[in-house]
């Protein structure tokens, strides 16, 4: 379907349409993508108000075309500048609040086979491949974003983005292979 032809926008001047009205047919789409990223409910409702703000005020640059995909694009791309700030927030933690994080791990660690020392590493390799997808070019963090974080199908992903399933296929192969060849020289 040609979200293009469909979309209020299209059909009608924007000051005839409430914006509630046009973004509220999006909101668990963008919804989705946004907790996909960020996983965490109080972060993406924030976020995802945020975004909407950003696709409120875009709205006169906005060229036309497909509206779903411009739209995942700003949210895409806002969750990932938000999770990049709350990794540096982690990362500037006080001595106070990493003692208290290293205590809550340590009560943890009763319930879980985890030694600290893999518990760790498995918390800096994650911060790492987010790194690394945070630094593919658009094109291919957008779609391995959507595919893994969102868990949409190719074919959803695809219709989504007006893609060709294949285009899609595609670029998922490039970004995992990217990732890939990132991480491979990161670990020497």
């Amino acid at each position: 379907m040609d979200d293009t032809k469909t979309h209020p926008l299209w059909r009608m001047d924007i000051a005839e349409t409430s914006f509630e009205n046009v973004v509220e047919s999006y909101s668990c789409f963008l919804m989705k993508i946004i907790y996909g990223i960020l996983r965490n409910t109080d972060d993406s409702e924030d976020a995802l108000q945020e975004i909407l703000q950003k696709i409120h005020q875009g709205l006169p640059a906005w060229r036309g075309g497909n509206f779903k995909a411009w739209i995942a694009r700003i949210a895409v791309n806002h969750s990932i500048d938000a999770l990049k700030v709350r990794m540096a927030e982690r990362a500037a933690l006080s001595l106070d609040e990493d003692t208290m994080e290293r205590s809550a791990v340590s009560g943890l660690l009763a319930a879980d086979t985890d030694s600290p020392y893999e518990m760790l590493v498995r918390k800096e390799s994650n911060e790492e491949i987010m790194d690394i997808i945070a630094g593919l070019p658009e094109i291919y963090r957008e779609i391995i974003i959507l595919y893994y974080e969102t868990d949409q199908t190719v074919k959803e992903i695809a219709d989504g983005l007006e893609l060709n399933q294949r285009t899609v296929e595609t670029r998922i192969f490039r970004a995992k292979k990217m990732i890939r060849e990132k991480w491979g020289r990161n670990a020497h």
